[in-house]
C-alpha cells in the first residue's frame, strides 16, 4: 500500500521571500518555463511545492520542470 506524504506548499509572499524575486518576475518566470508553476490549493488560492521552490533556488539559470519521466 502507498503512502501518500503531504506536501508542503508556499503562497506567493513566501515564494518571494526565499526567492529574493518580484511577483511580475516570478509569473513572467513560469510564462517562459523557467520557474515553478504554481498548484490549486483550494478555489481561491494557488501555491508552490516547496520542493520545486528548493530545486529552483539550487539551480535557478539551470531550471526546468520536471517531467513524469524524471
Amino acid at each position: 500500500m502507498s503512502e501518500n506524504k503531504p506536501v508542503a506548499v508556499l503562497n506567493r509572499k513566501e515564494v518571494e521571500k526565499r526567492t529574493t524575486l518580484a511577483r511580475t518576475t516570478i509569473y513572467r518566470k513560469i510564462k517562459a518555463n523557467t520557474f515553478p508553476k504554481q498548484i490549486q490549493v483550494s478555489d481561491n488560492r494557488v501555491g508552490w511545492p516547496e520542493s520545486e521552490i528548493d530545486r529552483y533556488l539550487a539551480n535557478p539559470m539551470g531550471y526546468t520542470p520536471q517531467t513524469a519521466n524524471t
